[in-house]
């Protein structure tokens, strides 16, 4: 059994197709790291956070006149998390 996948992966290596399809992936998969860490570094998680407390605010202020189908504690409570 061993013989048999062996021979079945000389095979496989012996295409170079194979190499080119390794290596397209490896440069796939590491552009889209980059890409990542480029779109995520221009947002500024201060702002994100300063931006959502805000918005709490809102929503606390405005509770009654608001359909949030959040409960009131748990907004008091994200708020909390955001200071």
């Amino acid at each position: 059994m061993l013989k048999l996948i062996k021979n079945e992966l000389i095979k496989i290596l012996k295409r170079k197709n194979i190499y080119i399809i390794f290596i397209l992936g490896f440069l796939i998969i590491t552009i889209y790291n980059i890409y990542q860490k480029i779109s995520n570094s221009n947002m500024n998680t201060l702002q994100s956070y300063k931006r959502a407390y805000n918005n709490d605010i809102l929503l606390i202020n405005n509770y009654e006149q608001s359909n949030s189908k959040e409960d009131y504690s748990t907004i008091i409570e994200r708020m909390k998390l955001e200071e």
